[in-house]
């Protein structure tokens, strides 16, 4: 036994401590032995084998949740191989080279990241030993899951457990870990981690580690015991908390929260702003504001409620403001911001406008209550009764916020709908114009970022001269172009100036199923103009070319100033991206643009069939220019109102025997060439329309003869 932990000797020592025969045959055993790591001399552990003792579900930072196991056995165990799952199984890590727990040993297995920074749980004495990163798998903060470890065929341990339901001192991030009465370390004990009633406990005030993030100089305390045996408390709640509901108080509420005699009634307030979709990696930049509708009420004791359409409810808050006393008054704002420690610490959230004004939040509702992105609703209550609730989508928003400092923008009710029922509607929502309404904000770290906004202000919406139906009309398209990138042509026929910032060109294919040999819409590709913050108009009674990629034709010209050779596209087109044109089967192209309330109006749609129609390469599908005008997107329905652009209408000689045919940047007539039949080869020897008429007396004059002959 000695040779196994001894280091390796030399084969003459051996032969002489043994017989001969024996030493020979045990030599090669005797040095494998001797050579091989220790961990090799661990094996899998058995059903209860590993007890899982501490869970983290809600890290100070997304990236460390952890997870402590306790090795009850007499002898090392190694978890190679073995699989790491939570929720069923549908999320798994399979341990990958030799982890090694000794008996009796506490052992960490983390997730943390290098947006984190690596292995950051640190203690007073250095940094707390972790035996495995497992890197993917994913704890739920609010959920009933299981966590489960199993090798080979052998379930080791498994734990439902509902971080959620145990009390968290919110100044802690809400990261607290929950942990196994240390009175009770088996397997058998641990299955249920759903309710602090049972054998699972929050863990101790007394029991601090600490998260080191990158972009805070101190790191941030957490609660737990991480590697060393578990110690049953409070969770860091104060007797009488209720576990970090306490929005601003930071955790010293002493009872119950009371409800006012002035709470607030419904009337009284609206929801009527959402930062809903902040920053990526933000802390505590959504936020809520209310407008006040009605007389002077107190927010204190109301209480938020977060749900999603699939899920039902997910958060809920209840307001325990400081000296107990949030009001809100007829026409003005206030603000409820979710907060981290960092932000309390700090004093508080603010943000500066334009203006230079200060902005404060004002109230702080905890870190693990926050606005999904998916479908649903924000509600708040108050003594038992809705006051307001407001939907959430936050999809229908976000192809709006180009023109937003990298995408960040709230969304507020148009000014026109502040009322408990017109903002139960998604259309009277926008997202607020960027122009005057850039919003500063810098977090505790020291950094500085900007959002669109009209925080504790009155709201706004962009006053856009969007067309309405039929206000604007496709007059030509071109799906084959020779050695040129594809275009379309849109006319303005309202009589006015427009505006397509925000609008979109959507084309969808129109195709028999194979399955059930019925027709079906497939492939709907769009592009939304001003996504890259460019305005987009059209001139009344103008026609706009717009080009997929780049310029049709450039004009060059040489900029004094540097010296620098400059390009400008020769027909004043614009550019639209990720949508093309198949050429050969039934298509559908659509202008879809906002309404003022954030509704999608239908502006112009046409079917076509380029393949069909018998359009050729190089040439485009027109609309004739006398049939533009205020009925011109009724009367593009009918593909007998288009006509193939003529070979006279040859705007561009791509390369030798490749030209293109249409009129683009300006409307054309639909031009009849009876002596060149539509199978006729391209002609590109500087045919123009001019060119064409004076040419007609040499092209008529064989008929002339042939006519006077026949008189004859």
């Amino acid at each position: 036994m000695h040779s196994r932990t001894r280091a390796p000797r030399p084969a003459a020592p051996l032969q002489s401590a043994l017989p001969a025969t024996r030493a020979r045959a045990l030599l090669p055993l005797l040095l494998v032995a001797a050579l091989a790591p220790r961990a090799a001399w661990a094996v899998a552990p058995g059903a209860g084998g590993l007890v899982i003792t501490e869970i983290v579900a809600d890290g100070a930072c997304q990236y460390n949740e952890w997870f402590e196991v306790h090795n009850p056995g007499a002898s090392a165990v190694d978890l190679e191989g073995c699989v790491l799952s939570t929720n069923a199984g549908s999320s798994t890590h399979t341990v990958a080279g030799p982890v090694s727990i000794a008996a009796g040993a506490y052992a960490v297995l983390y997730r943390s990241s290098s947006s984190c920074g690596d292995v950051t749980q640190i203690d007073a004495e250095g940094v707390i030993p972790v035996a495995y990163k497992y890197g993917t798998l994913q704890l739920s903060n609010s959920e009933l899951r299981d966590l489960t470890i199993t090798c080979g065929a052998t379930v080791v341990d498994v734990v439902n457990f509902d971080a959620d339901e145990f009390p968290c001192d919110d100044t802690t991030y809400g990261s607290c870990s929950v942990q196994l009465e240390p009175a009770v370390l088996t397997a058998a004990a641990n299955d249920d981690a759903s309710t602090p009633d049972g054998a699972w406990c929050p863990s101790s005030t007394d029991d601090t580690y600490n998260h080191a993030f990158p972009e805070v100089d101190a790191p941030t305390a957490s609660l737990g015991t991480p590697a060393r045996a578990n110690v049953c408390g409070d969770g860091g709640v104060i007797p009488g908390d209720d576990g970090g509901g306490d929005g601003g108080d930071g955790g010293t509420d002493t009872g119950p929260v009371e409800v006012p005699a002035d709470v607030c009634q419904p009337g009284d307030f609206i929801i009527s702003e959402l930062m809903i979709a902040p920053r990526d990696g933000a802390n505590a930049d959504e936020w809520i504001e209310l407008h006040g509708t009605g007389g002077s009420c107190n927010l204190h004791s109301c209480t938020l409620e977060t749900w999603t359409t699939v899920e039902g409810l997910r958060d809920t808050h209840q307001i325990n403001a400081p000296e107990g006393l949030l009001s809100v008054v007829n026409g003005e704002q206030r603000v409820l911001a979710r907060a981290t420690t960092s932000d309390r610490d700090a004093g508080g959230i603010a943000w500066k406008n334009e203006a230079g004004d200060t902005i404060s939040a004002d109230y702080l509702y905890p870190y693990d209550v926050y606005l999904r992105s998916d479908p649903g609703e924000l509600r708040l209550i108050c003594d038992g009764e809705l006051i307001d609730s407001a939907p959430i989508d936050w999809d229908l928003f976000s192809d709006k916020v180009g023109v937003c400092p990298n995408g960040w923008c709230s969304i507020n009710v148009h000014p026109a709908y502040l009322s408990a029922s017109e903002n139960d509607d998604l259309s009277k929502w926008c997202v607020p114009p960027v122009e005057g309404n850039i919003t500063t904000h810098t977090d505790p770290s020291g950094a500085t970022f900007e959002f669109g906004s009209t925080v504790r202000r009155l709201n706004e919406c962009p006053v856009y001269a969007w067309p309405g139906e039929g206000e604007a009309a496709f007059v030509e398209v071109i799906a084959s172009p020779q050695a040129t990138e594809e275009w379309l042509e849109i006319a303005n026929v309202a009589g006015r100036e427009l505006e397509l910032t925000l609008c979109s060109l959507q084309r969808t294919k129109r195709e028999i199923s194979e399955e059930t040999g019925e027709e079906v819409l497939s492939d709907p590709t769009r592009y939304t103009f001003g996504l890259d913050g460019a305005k987009v108009f059209v001139a009344a009674d103008a026609v706009q070319l717009f080009v997929k990629g780049g310029c049709l034709q450039s004009s060059g010209g040489l900029d004094t100033a540097d010296g620098a050779l400059t390009s400008d596209c020769s027909y004043g087109e614009l550019f639209y991206e990720s949508l093309s044109f198949t050429a050969d089967g039934d298509e559908i192209l659509e202008l879809y643009c906002p309404s003022e309330g954030g509704a999608e109006v239908l502006v112009d749609r046409i079917e076509f069939n380029f393949a069909k129609l018998g359009v050729r390469e190089g040439h485009s599908l027109m609309l004739d220019a006398a049939k533009v005008n205020a009925e011109a997107a009724t009367t593009n329905d009918d593909p007998g109102a288009w006509c193939e652009a003529a070979f006279g209408q040859q705007f561009l000689e791509a390369d030798d025997e490749k030209c293109n045919y249409g009129t683009p940047g300006e409307l054309g007539q639909c031009l009849t060439d009876p002596l060149n039949p539509p199978k006729t080869v391209c002609r590109c020897a500087g045919v123009s329309d001019h060119g064409w008429r004076a040419a007609w007396p040499l092209l008529g004059l064989p008929l002339l003869v042939l006519r006077r002959r026949r008189r004859a």
